[in-house]
């Protein structure tokens, strides 16, 4: 029983060190590496510094990477006259996380906030957070304000929210044998699922043609991304409930974007109450819509972000 079990951990292990050899090599790094405190933080970048339009910051949700936001807002916002930077989050894409702790969306914010300074960005900027990078804008907001020409919160997790988390990240969150799993069992069987995922994430609209590959969504299919992210999701909750108590004091603009039929981050958990509790902020509902308005909706999403300063 033992060597079938060691047998299948050692074949486990052999494909997910293939799975990402693979991955890595079908997908490179798009843009440019900064280190901050030791982590070399990844971003995409495009379009040039203006002295009357603010930089856009774009930030990714869990099991993705920069390449979602890019793809879908980093031209048209160009077009616009903006400069648009689009970064891997802590322990996602190409970006390392610091070992140790939890990094909770308040120090992966200042992280990012480290890295656009090491980077030469002059801000004030628009910070744009999809999803779970949606608690990060937010964090950011309420740490770094003066960062901030105006926060937008897409689709944006902001509340706690009921039920769990999915068996995988229960699994890989697990002291001990959590980290024996990740690097054995759960890729190959993430795999199997992995087509399915994705279009659950795009309901009750269809994915966007060919959007797996356009934005490396396979990169989550590695160790190395899949266990950040199995804690981001797994601690969120717990955060949320202490950053949600700070929302009346929310200095910089605000614009809460939420589709009305959000089956992955319900408006009426998070962006609903959201902009009720920030008194200046502007909320934006899109008829049915799902998770992924810069996908489905990018026109109406990329006038949003332009309009958030005023």
């Amino acid at each position: 029983m033992l060597y079938a079990l060691a047998a299948l951990l050692l074949l486990g292990l052999t494909y997910t060190l293939f799975r990402k050899w693979r991955v890595e090599r079908q997908h490179p790094p798009r843009g440019k590496f900064v280190e901050v405190d030791g982590q070399r933080i990844h971003a995409i970048t495009g379009g040039v510094p203006s002295g009357s339009k603010p930089t856009i910051v774009l930030i990714h949700g869990a099991s993705g990477n920069a390449c979602d936001t890019a793809e879908a807002l980093m031209a048209p916002l160009i077009g616009e006259g903006h400069r648009v930077i689009a970064f891997d989050r802590p322990g996602y894409g190409y970006s390392q996380r610091r070992r140790g702790g939890w990094m909770d969306p308040a120090a992966q914010a200042c992280t990012l906030s480290d890295a656009l300074k090491k980077m030469g960005e002059q801000g004030p900027f628009i910070i744009v957070g999809h999803s779970l990078g949606g608690a990060v804008a937010l964090a950011w907001g309420l740490t770094r304000p003066e960062d901030c020409a105006a926060v937008v919160s897409l689709s944006g997790a902001s509340h706690p929210f009921p039920g769990g988390v999915a068996l995988y990240r229960k699994i890989i969150t697990t002291p001990l044998i959590g980290k024996l799993v990740g690097w054995t069992l759960i890729v190959p069987l993430a795999d199997m699922l992995f087509s399915k995922a994705v279009a659950g994430s795009f309901r009750p609209g269809d994915p966007i043609d060919n959007y797996a590959a356009r934005c490396a969504i396979a990169l989550h299919l590695r160790p190395n991304q899949m266990i950040p992210d199995a804690n981001d999701v797994a601690r969120l909750r717990g955060y949320l409930k202490h950053q949600a108590v700070a929302y009346p004091d929310f200095v910089p603009p605000l614009t809460v974007m939420t589709g009305n039929r959000d089956y992955t981050v319900g408006a009426k958990i998070h962006s609903y109450p959201l902009a009720r509790k920030v008194p200046h902020a502007k909320l934006i509902k899109l008829e049915n819509c799902g998770h992924m308005p810069h996908h489905h909706r990018t026109d109406e999403v990329v006038k949003a972000i332009t309009e958030a300063v005023a």
